[in-house]
């Protein structure tokens, strides 16, 4: 088995954070310019589904979405992972640009998405009280 360097896009942000002088630093950022820049991206993702905008709009929309992104890819990230199988290997490194995309991305979409959530959410608890309410001989 070879000792390859790691390719996660934090571990490159992180090098190339050390390499520009900012070694003590670099740890810290390197995960939040990836959030960032996943997030800026989402949301750019997320304005083009808007309705007709200026570009101050825009702008404050794109930059709204990432800060939303920013504040929330780790959590969700972390909690994420606690879902996912053993079996697949995935390290949360991996998992912060694509899920900082997504939150951003959604972007106004959010109140739809929430709805959606609390609804199958709802079913599933129905579900299990019916299964309790009618056990099987």
């Amino acid at each position: 088995m070879t000792n390859e360097p790691p390719i996660d896009p934090v571990s490159v942000i992180v090098t190339l954070i050390s390499i520009a002088g900012v070694d003590a630093m670099a740890q810290v950022l390197g995960p939040y310019v990836v959030i960032a820049a996943a997030g800026l991206g989402g949301a750019g993702f997320g304005a083009m589904r808007w309705r007709k905008s200026t570009r101050w709009e825009v702008t404050l929309y794109v930059l709204g979405f990432s800060f939303m992104s920013l504040m929330l890819t780790v959590p969700l990230t972390e909690l994420s992972m606690r879902f996912m199988p053993a079996a697949w290997h995935i390290e949360g490194r991996w998992l912060l640009a694509p899920m900082a995309a997504l939150i951003a991305g959604i972007g106004h979409d959010w109140p739809s998405v929430i709805t959606w959530g609390i609804t199958r959410l709802d079913r599933a608890i129905e579900a299990g009280k019916d299964k309790k309410a009618d056990p099987q001989p």
